[in-house]
């Protein structure tokens, strides 16, 4: 909801998280914007800790090994084969990713991918290290983390905005 921008019933249309969801928790297809030619998927995967634990790379790895399966047809086939959560198939689906895919459009740039992990706990330092190795390598912007340091004073701006105390004096007529 937060990072897409959509509102909340809406948000809820692109999460696929269950018990075979492979490592996705959401899928979203961003189409282009101004004249750009492309549209871009994005892969969520969401990482809830009981407290602000440290999150390593390995959440990340999962995300990247995962959102491999979107880069050829015959990859998203074989990932198709096994047991998906049907929402995820669903979405698959409806964003007609096997047909883009089987026209090239991963090879030739018209569908690019982003990788998006939330987490409720706080990226380490390896796991930091892993972002900026995987930007360099696919692209700038590829792979974005939501951690606490960075959610927790969204999450305090959006939950706490209060009135200021104070009184005004209003003149009227009698």
């Amino acid at each position: 909801r937060n990072v897409i921008g959509l509102d909340d019933l809406d948000a809820y249309e692109f999460v696929c998280d269950g018990d075979d969801d492979r490592g996705i928790d959401a899928l979203y297809l961003e189409p282009s914007t101004g004249d750009d030619s492309y549209h871009t998927l994005v892969v969520y995967q969401s990482k809830y800790t009981e407290r602000p634990s440290q999150v390593g790379p390995n959440a990340l790895t999962s995300l990247i090994a995962a959102a491999a399966h979107f880069k050829s047809e015959a990859s998203l086939r074989q990932f198709l084969a096994g047991a998906v959560e049907q929402k995820l198939a669903t979405l698959i689906d409806r964003f007609d990713l096997l047909s883009r895919l089987h026209d090239g459009a991963y090879a030739d740039g018209r569908l690019r991918i982003r990788l998006v992990l939330v987490t409720s706990g706080v990226l380490n330092g390896q796991a930091n290290a892993l972002i900026g190795a995987t930007n360099d390598a696919e692209r700038p912007g590829y792979l974005t983390a939501y951690d606490l340091r960075r959610l927790g004073p969204q999450a305090r701006a959006v939950a706490a905005p209060t009135p200021p105390a104070a009184s005004i004096d209003v003149p009227c007529l009698p």
